[in-house]
């Protein structure tokens, strides 16, 4: 009997501190790819952002709409993560978007021009994160560019959920392990 609840002890001496071990990193690695990844999203829609003023600076002062327009639909082309591109004038009135049924209720007013952090908003394609990019310091206008955190959401669930395997298949291990050198 005392034998037997040795081994007991010791299962759960061992495999408890693999699992906890486990967890811990784990949940370390989660928020350390997820912050990564975001700041990866955020370098990318800035990078996006003035690619694209470069590109458009003088037609926006030309009033060219139809070349910005051509011009936002090829970055969003080239860029699968970008759910949307508004240029607007300095004063923030709307010159150019990608949205084709008119702009969602209220997109404008949930930004200050003075506010370039980026900011997130909710829906229905799940979280957004705008960035927003003054052209020409904000003189010639504003590119507010909305990228979905999608991927990134789903590569930090597919990586939680390989890590909760990996860490199930060493519990089961650290279980036979302890139990095997329990008995002897």
């Amino acid at each position: 009997m005392e034998k037997q609840s040795l081994t007991v002890r010791f299962n759960i001496l061992l495999v408890g501190s693999v699992l906890l071990c486990g967890l811990l990193l784990g949940a370390f690695f989660l928020v350390t790819l997820r912050a990564t990844l975001i700041e990866g999203l955020n370098r990318s829609g800035r990078e996006i952002a003035s690619a694209l003023g470069a590109v458009i600076a003088s037609d926006i002062l030309l009033d060219d709409r139809f070349t910005i327009s051509d011009q936002l639909e090829r970055t969003m082309e080239k860029n699968p993560e970008v759910r949307y591109i508004l240029v607007t004038y300095p004063d923030g009135r709307i010159l150019s978007s990608t949205f084709a049924d008119g702009l969602p209720e209220g997109l404008l007013a949930l930004r200050e021009k003075d506010d370039l952090e980026p900011h997130i908003y909710s829906s229905t394609d799940g979280p957004i994160r705008e960035i927003l990019y003054p052209i020409d310091d904000g003189i010639t206008g504003y590119l507010r560019i909305g990228l979905t955190e999608r991927e990134a959401r789903a590569l930090v669930e597919r990586r939680g959920f390989e890590l909760s395997l990996v860490l199930l298949a060493l519990a089961l291990l650290a279980t036979f392990l302890a139990t095997r050198y329990a008995k002897l």
